[in-house]
């Protein structure tokens, strides 16, 4: 997966994964990162399969959206 998006202001950036015993690591997101722009809350969501969630909408929001399992389709205009 490319870092390159072809929407402005959006950054795809692949999960590092970290190989211990006894399970992965998946790193998100840290301080330096490129998409780092402070921090305010963090939540979690479990899609089901075929269901469609979706955030209300804002003139202007930083989101840092993270799919640690599976496939998920974004679809942001």
């Amino acid at each position: 997966m490319s870092n390159i998006s072809n929407i402005d202001g959006v950054i795809i950036t692949p999960l590092k994964i970290i190989d211990v015993a006894g399970g992965d690591v998946l790193h998100a997101m840290k301080y330096s990162d490129v998409g780092y722009l402070g921090f305010g809350e963090a939540y979690f969501s479990m899609v089901e399969p075929g269901a469609i969630k979706a955030w209300k909408r804002h003139k202007q929001m930083t989101l840092n959206l993270v799919v640690p399992i599976g496939v998920v389709r974004f679809v942001i205009y």
